[in-house]
């Protein structure tokens, strides 16, 4: 949260509160994944995934 670049965005304020809601048990990973991954689209943030293909594991990039 200290080195975010934007911290007043919708989509940093959602990511934020699922961070939060994820620490006690009350969110998904797979929701957390989303917000988390918007909020860095928000912000101009690169986001470097590995997605599993047939058991090998391919590099891929979304901005």
């Amino acid at each position: 949260m200290i080195e975010w670049p934007l911290d007043d965005g919708e989509e940093y304020v959602a990511a934020v509160k699922a961070c939060a809601d994820a620490i006690i048990g009350q969110a998904g990973m797979d929701e957390l994944r989303d917000l988390l991954l918007s909020a860095a689209r928000e912000a101009g943030i690169g986001v470097l995934s590995v997605i599993a293909d047939g058991g090998n594991a391919a590099p891929h990039m979304a901005a």
